[in-house]
């Protein structure tokens, strides 16, 4: 199993500023976390940080760019572009967050990732929550433009949101805008699965939920 093709992280903090992580890749099943693998740690992203062309390949391989399996993401400040993900299980093509991970995200910009696989989701953004643990993402003065996922059942072209109605998890998406996403399935822009996501103020636009064929 190879995880964090770049930067490994369990029960610490991390801190990048004004920094590029760029190329970096797992491959195999499980290969989570093409730039970054973290585990109970606290990373933050910031001061104009670029993320890009970033990537897993392989079975049950999520997070093309970042993978946080519990603690929490702050981002404020940075680009992620061109991260992808390819395979049985593989979501989010710039950043996954499971197991109750949090994120904070504003001034950031989400464009050209994808992903590509059976049973994957999220073209940019996979959140998926953990039971009653929190996991409330925020998503702030942010663009997600031109992310998509590829397989026929596959949704949310930006952002892919499963969480618990029970519990506190919640993604919000504020003074964001969400545009030119596409999913073969459900949910261009946005897919809510469960839970509860919120948009406030925001600009939801030339998103599309299509069947694509082979060359369109």
């Amino acid at each position: 199993t190879s995880r964090g093709g770049g930067f490994y992280a369990e029960n610490s903090t991390v801190t990048l500023q004004a920094s590029v992580v760029s190329g970096n890749s797992t491959n195999g099943t499980n290969g989570v976390g093409g730039a970054i693998a973290s585990y109970g740690s606290v990373v933050t992203l910031s001061g104009n940080t670029i993320v890009n062309l970033n990537s897993t390949l392989g079975s049950q391989a999520p997070g093309g760019a970042i993978y946080m399996s519990g603690g929490s993401l702050n981002v404020a400040n940075a680009q992620f572009a061109q991260n992808s993900t390819s395979g049985l299980l593989a979501s989010g093509g710039a950043i996954a967050l499971v197991g109750g991970a949090s994120a904070n995200i504003s001034n950031a910009a989400f464009v050209q990732n994808s992903v590509a696989g059976s049973g994957s989701h999220g073209g940019a953004i996979y959140h998926v929550g953990s039971g009653n643990t929190p996991g409330t993402v925020t998503i702030r003065n942010s663009l997600i433009a031109d992310n998509v996922v590829t397989n026929a059942q596959s949704n949310g072209g930006g952002v892919y949101s499963d969480t618990n109605l029970s519990g506190t998890q919640k993604t919000s998406i504020i003074n964001s805008t969400v545009s030119g996403n596409s999913a073969p399935h459900r949910g261009g822009g946005v897919y809510n699965a469960d839970g509860v996501t919120e948009i406030l103020h925001s600009t939801i636009s030339n998103n599309s939920a299509r069947l694509m064929k082979r060359g369109s």
